[in-house]
């Protein structure tokens, strides 16, 4: 999978979890006061669940942008810098 289809297809689920998201909170919104102790419980069990789910992909993103940023022939800092030292001692 390249780099933009991984972007799109988190960009295409981030908006489908933004439209769930809504339609829950509209739902708990209609309880009044009981609605709001809900809400609460709800974004704090997204939010731990976003959390979880970020510590554990993030490795796993960054090596894949690593291989493709390797694959596509990209310079890196590293290689930036190494180019910088080189140009300073010519």
């Amino acid at each position: 999978m390249k780099v933009q289809d991984v972007m799109y297809v988190g960009i295409g689920s981030l908006l489908l979890a933004k439209d769930r998201f809504e339609k829950e909170l509209d739902r708990i919104a209609g309880k009044g006061k009981e609605g709001r102790a809900e809400l609460e419980r709800f974004i704090e069990r997204a939010r731990d669940r976003a959390e979880k789910e970020f510590a554990g992909r993030a490795d796993e993103f960054r090596t894949r942008f690593r291989d493709e940023v390797s694959e596509l022939g990209l310079a890196t800092k590293k290689d930036l810098e190494d180019l910088k030292a080189t140009l300073k001692g010519a």
